[in-house]
């Protein structure tokens, strides 16, 4: 199965699976994992700083203000399901040039 299954495609958004990891030295896109998409934040995983840190890298990713991303599934845990809110396919061909550019380094 591709990487691609994770992410999930509704009229008001899209949900994608991560593997998350907090206490980096910086933030970014690593890769995949399984299929999950693979992301490093500098935020450490006590007080939510590493889900800020998140949900901010996300929201400058894809363009959409930080209220738009929504942590529905791993609050504690580094594997995380995310909604973003907003067009379903401007928000699906940011993901997949993402996965690409990962692919490709």
């Amino acid at each position: 199965m591709k990487a691609e299954s994770s992410a999930f495609k509704s009229k008001n958004g899209i949900t994608i699976d991560l593997n998350v990891t907090p206490g980096a030295k910086s933030d970014g896109f690593t890769g995949t994992m399984g299929e999950r998409l693979k992301i490093r934040v500098r935020g450490k995983a006590a007080e939510g700083k590493a889900n800020d840190g998140l949900c901010q890298l996300l929201a400058q990713t894809f363009a959409v203000p930080k209220s738009a991303v929504t942590i529905i599934r791993g609050e504690t845990s580094r594997q995380k399901t995310v909604f973003i809110m907003g067009e379903a396919e401007k928000l699906k061909a940011t993901l997949n040039r993402i996965r690409m550019l990962n692919e490709c380094s």
